[in-house]
């Protein structure tokens, strides 16, 4: 049981991280979808098209791991893989029309959960919630995996 507030804050954290990927799975269909194929699809959704080894990297794993984790996007056909026509080693990634649609409707039910979870906040609450927030992304952002 958690008995230091850091616990506390971690397990909320925790929590709120399943509630949300559930919430994801369950909107999509897609069941077993890991929390790195989903970073996945939201940097190409973000970058509009990509290319393998920019996405390892970004994900901070090889490009062979990348190459498996893209492989079951491109099953359930969300990605597609080009190859590039001026270098063939090069393999470009962007996300199919189903991906775009179903990456959209989480977001949407996403935004649509956390506002009703923050709708009895006042705005000077949500204003501190978001500075801190900001202050402890930053911070784990910045810092170097171990």
């Amino acid at each position: 049981m958690p008995t230091t507030a850091i616990e506390r804050v971690l397990r909320r954290f925790y929590h709120i991280d399943r509630s949300m990927r559930q919430q994801a799975q369950a909107v999509s269909g897609v069941r077993d979808l890991t929390l790195l194929q989903a970073q996945a699809l939201f940097y190409i959704k973000a970058k509009g098209s990509v290319i393998l080894r920019e996405l390892a990297e970004e994900l901070r794993i090889s490009p062979a791991s990348c190459s498996l984790l893209v492989d079951r996007l491109v099953d359930i056909e969300w990605v597609e893989r080009s190859r590039d026509d001026d270098d063939r080693r090069v393999t470009h990634l962007k996300l199919t029309e189903e991906a775009k649609n179903e990456l959209a409707e989480i977001m949407r039910c996403k935004m649509e959960k956390f506002s009703t979870a923050l709708a009895d906040l006042s705005p000077d609450d949500l204003a501190t919630l978001d500075r801190i927030l900001t202050h402890i992304e930053s911070h784990l952002v910045t810092t170097n995996p171990s």
